[in-house]
């Protein structure tokens, strides 16, 4: 079973859009393109053949879900030595599951929407290394969102963090109205 997280993770992770993926397995597009809406923890409602030819195209590209809402990585050609850090694939995962884009993230960790677009068009194994970010930072940012980085490339989610996301921005809003 893959949930909407693992789903639209995958999908970043590996660079495809929804429509290729379609293509690819033999799917229609729309049923994919139903299952970006599918929230975080939710599970894909779909015929076991469609999740079985999912699961399938996945773990070709490197990509298992080990667990109910974790997504793991695992390189197609063996590594010399295993990072020890966050990585592109950590990052993209991370911030797929926040539901922010690009911009939106870059204002809550602030840097750049260009230095998070640069460290997101790494490869999956490249550690983030930028001056304008510090990886502790990072880290510590989406844990307390309920996003977990296991080992080097697993991924799991604790809770949604959409939820506490909104939450901020219900309360920066009231903040706004009430000055």
């Amino acid at each position: 079973m893959i949930t909407g997280f693992q789903f639209k993770a995958a999908l970043a992770l590996i660079r495809f859009t929804s429509h290729e993926v379609a293509g690819l397995i033999g799917l229609h597009p729309s049923t994919l393109l139903r299952f970006k809406f599918v929230s975080n923890l939710e599970p894909l409602h779909c015929r076991s053949k469609n999740m079985s030819l999912l699961q399938t195209f996945f773990n070709k590209e490197g990509l298992t879900f080990p667990a109910l809402n974790s997504i793991q990585f695992t390189p197609i050609l063996p590594l010399k030595s295993t990072p020890n850090g966050i990585t592109r694939f950590h990052l993209v995962a991370a911030r797929i599951a926040t539901g922010l884009n690009q911009s939106e993230l870059s204002q809550q960790l602030r840097i750049s929407a260009a230095t998070l677009s640069l460290l997101e068009n790494l490869n999956n194994t490249d550690l983030i290394k930028s001056r304008k970010i510090n990886n502790n930072t990072l880290e510590t940012f989406f844990n307390h969102l309920g996003i977990i980085f296991n080992n080097n490339f697993i991924v799991t989610l604790e809770k949604d963090p959409k939820v506490l996301i909104k939450r901020v921005e219900m309360l920066v809003d009231t903040k706004i109205k009430n000055i």
